[in-house]
């Protein structure tokens, strides 16, 4: 198989687990917590007691949902998504740039363990530091996800 029918798969692929993730992860959450949107689509962060609020609203079928399907689409995605935006940059000649995007990978790895272990302790038992905390990691996340991005489209422009 070339390398450009490769990245052809995984753009694909990623584009179909992006796809399901915003219908699991996005819609269904944002319903089953009483229109509040999930931790992970806030890219300026939240502070406590919006992460109270949010855990509070957030039904058991919900708790079920981001802690089984959604968690295995939002390990699959930011991977798949982190390669592809590496292997992209590597094949426009910018082998050094490539690790930017899988920091990006393991600011959402790490975002999604912190989510885990909210949910996981409750409304009651979440911390200010726990959710201070995890809200540092998501706005990181998306940092590094638009210097990657703002990368990606600076190099293929001057190509």
């Amino acid at each position: 198989m070339s390398a450009r029918r490769a990245l052809l798969g995984l753009a694909a692929a990623t584009g179909a687990v992006y796809a399901a993730l915003l219908w699991f992860g996005v819609v269904r959450l944002t319903q089953e917590a009483g229109g509040l949107p999930p931790f992970d689509v806030r890219p300026l962060g939240y502070d406590h007691a919006a992460a109270e609020a949010y855990l509070a609203a957030l039904s058991e079928a919900g708790q079920h949902l981001r802690l089984g399907p959604v968690g295995a689409l939002d390990t699959a995605f930011p991977i798949m998504l982190g390669v592809l935006l590496a292997a992209l940059l590597w094949r426009l000649g910018r082998p050094w740039l490539a690790p930017l995007p899988l920091l990006y990978s393991a600011a959402d790895l790490w975002e999604n363990a912190r989510v885990r272990a909210m949910i996981e302790a409750g409304p009651e038992r979440v911390t200010p530091a726990m959710a201070e905390g995890a809200s540092a990691v998501t706005q990181g996340k998306y940092a590094l996800l638009v210097m990657s991005l703002a990368l990606l489209w600076a190099v293929w422009r001057r190509r």
